[in-house]
């Protein structure tokens, strides 16, 4: 093994993330962390690892979707306690994907 390797890799630094960063990872966008006013940075750590992913719950919405598509018209989210909105940007996603298959399947006929 080149031991020129061994040096870069323990030249390299650990990091802790930034609380955008970890937004970033749950699948929230910028737009969103930007409208974030007044919160600390621990609670913003907090907020982060204590959501569900964004991109997994969107899966799991598909599935449903494909199982019972019944159930997601006119759908209403009563939002009490839904931490920092990975309900509702999966929702949003969604609802932008069901409206673009419409969109083809319109202009396929």
């Amino acid at each position: 093994m080149d031991k020129n390797k061994i040096n870069k890799i323990e030249d390299l630094k650990i990091r802790k993330l930034t609380p955008k960063e970890t937004f970033r990872l749950m699948g929230f966008s910028d737009d969103l962390f930007n409208k974030i006013e007044g919160v600390s940075q621990t609670q913003l750590y907090k907020q982060s690892g204590n959501s569900i992913v964004t991109d997994v719950l969107f899966y799991i919405y598909i599935e449903l979707y494909k199982a019972m598509p019944e159930i997601f018209n006119d759908l209403k989210v009563l939002s009490l306690f839904s931490g920092i909105g990975a309900f509702e940007v999966g929702l949003d996603r969604l609802y932008r994907v069901i409206n673009l298959l419409e969109e083809r399947k319109q202009g396929e006929k």
